[in-house]
């Protein structure tokens, strides 16, 4: 192989480099080395060789890049440069300093006491503190014996003229015979449930029922004493699904209270009247909304002017007496649970002993009886053990309680498994012993809705629903513990009628009865025209 230099187109001398030669070369220490020996050899021998110069060829394309050359080894280290200037002299450090302090030694011996110093000036009197709440009342000491009759007093001067009694059995025998008269209160779709009636102080029937359709609570006010006129039907709470289980009384200021439940929130409401008819002035008060009403309540006023209500707590299954805290249940109110495993607490009624405390009556569920509970103070805080009055076949239902002119609790119900009528007179006030259990009317389904009081002529009297009759039926007692010569008198017999009764004395000593008329959609009350209740009855 050669390689070949032109200096002329028409005077080509050419020169040959053996590959030999080349070869050596390229065998030299470095590479790069070589084709800088091989670039100079091609130079001296192109001048060798020229010769006249010849006119210059156009410049040709260039070429591509030849590859990169190897890399060259490193040179030799440099000599070591001359030592730099000393630096600034540095901050001193912080000093150890070393702790030679020797452990705390014991201590020493206690002083002797030193002399008592002067007493200083008594200081300025503290405040009185506020009363402490009245304890509960003691119970009741026994009757002391009959003092010696003292002398006679004189004579006193003739007092004023009283109002007019009650008739008496004289004085009934003098009074025309006549119907009872039944009238109309109230009338539209489901009308009339869950009735309560009491006798105003002006002498006029006031009855609280629930509209069941509207689902509301109304109370109609009676402008006669036989309700022939009604001035005025007011619905007072409209808040919801209301009015279930309501019960009247007369508060002190002489204005209606009802208690009731309230089906939305399963409170316990009471309704205080803002006047007789109870048209103005109304307020309503959440008197429990802890755990869920059952929908009976019954309510009275206890000794210290303030209502109480029984009724059951339908969560945890036990009868609860409430005492308000003030006249319209708005504040301070406190309750009772009456705690058994068998105290389910169905179908309550509430009374007033002659000691001035509660005596609540109902269904015990658990044990199939009828109880009863005697509080041993006004709230119902204390009280007696639980006493079973009637535990024959599924007794206690539709409880209905009053006082006796002896003093003694008179309870009528309804035994469960027969549907009778049963009356228990109670021996003592709280029914522990010497107790008296009658069948009033053992029909097939009787005593539904029973309402108790006691009559003109201190006997018991009772309304109930007839199921099987669909009859509005009442007993007059023959006796106090209704053991003999109970008069059982039909009172409404067309169509379905008597459910939801309601019973109240009237001021002239007739019953008065409030009730259900299912067939014509209304609120009826009838006023009996004598004690028994007999159309036309007349002593001679």
């Amino acid at each position: 192989m050669s390689v070949r230099f032109m200096n002329h187109p028409g005077d080509i001398c050419m020169q040959s480099i053996n590959i030999n030669t080349m070869t050596e070369l390229l065998r030299a220490e470095s590479r790069r080395l070589a084709l800088f020996i091989i670039a100079v050899l091609a130079g001296v021998l192109a001048a060798a060789c020229t010769g006249t110069n010849g006119i210059d060829g156009a410049v040709g394309p260039q070429g591509q890049p030849g590859p990169a050359g190897l890399q060259g080894e490193p040179g030799l280290d440099g000599a070591v440069g001359p030592a730099g200037a000393q630096g600034e002299t540095g901050v001193d450090g912080k000093t150890t300093v070393l702790d030679l302090t020797g452990p705390i030694g014991p201590f020493g011996p206690i002083g002797p006491k030193g002399s008592k110093g002067s007493t200083g000036s008594t200081g300025p009197q503290g405040p009185i503190g506020e009363a402490g709440a009245e304890g509960s009342r003691g119970e009741s000491g026994p009757i002391g014996p009959t003092g010696a009759t003292g002398p006679a007093g004189a004579q006193g001067e003739p007092g004023a003229d009283g109002e007019d009694g009650a008739p008496g059995a004289l004085e009934s025998r003098m009074v025309a015979p006549a119907a009872n008269k039944i009238s109309v209160v109230d009338e539209g779709t489901l009308i009339g449930i869950d009735t309560a009636i009491a006798i105003g102080t002006d002498g006029m029937p006031v009855i609280a029922y629930k509209d069941d359709f509207n689902k509301t609570l109304k109370v109609a006010h009676c402008g006669t004493d036989d309700c022939s006129v009604v001035s005025a039907v007011t619905t007072v709470d409209a808040d919801g699904n209301v009015g279930s289980g309501a019960s009247i009384v007369i508060g002190t200021n002489g204005f209606p209270l009802v208690s009731y439940r309230d089906d939305t929130s399963r409170n316990l409401k009471i309704l205080s009247c803002g006047n007789l008819a109870c048209t103005e002035g109304n307020s309503i008060s959440v008197a429990d909304s802890t755990g869920a009403v059952n929908s009976d309540t019954s309510m009275w006023i206890g000794i210290d002017g303030l209502p109480i209500v029984s009724y059951r707590d339908f969560f945890d299954n036990f009868l609860k007496v409430l005492h308000c805290g003030d006249a319209t249940c708005s504040t301070d109110n406190t309750f009772q649970w009456v705690q058994n495993n068998d105290a389910d607490g169905f179908d309550s009624s509430l009374a007033i002993g002659i000691d001035g405390f509660p005596i609540a009556s109902f269904h015990g569920a658990g044990a199939t009886e009828l109880i009863i509970v005697h509080c041993r103070n006004v709230t119902c805080q204390i009280r007696d053990i639980i006493e079973r009055v009637d535990s024959a076949g599924i007794p206690g239902f539709d409880t209905a309680m009053t006082i006796g002119n002896d003093g003694m609790p008179v309870i009528a119900y309804r035994e469960g498994s027969g549907s009778d009528l049963r009356v228990a007179k109670c021996g003592n006030i709280t029914c522990s012993s010497g107790n008296q259990i009658t069948t009033i009317d053992d029909g097939i389904k009787v005593g539904f809705d029973i309402s108790i009081a006691i009559g003109a002529d201190g006997l018991p009297i009772i309304s109930y629903y007839d199921a099987e009759l669909f009859n509005l039926k009442f007993v007059h007692c023959g006796n106090a513990a209704c053991t003999d010569g109970n008069a059982i008198t039909v009172i409404d017999s067309v169509g379905s009628v008597g459910s939801h009764t309601a019973l109240a004395v009237g001021r002239d000593g007739l019953p008065v009865i409030a009730y259900r008329d299912a067939t014509l959609d209304t609120l009826k009350v009838v006023k009996l025209s004598n004690q028994f209740g007999i159309p036309y009855f007349k002593i001679r």
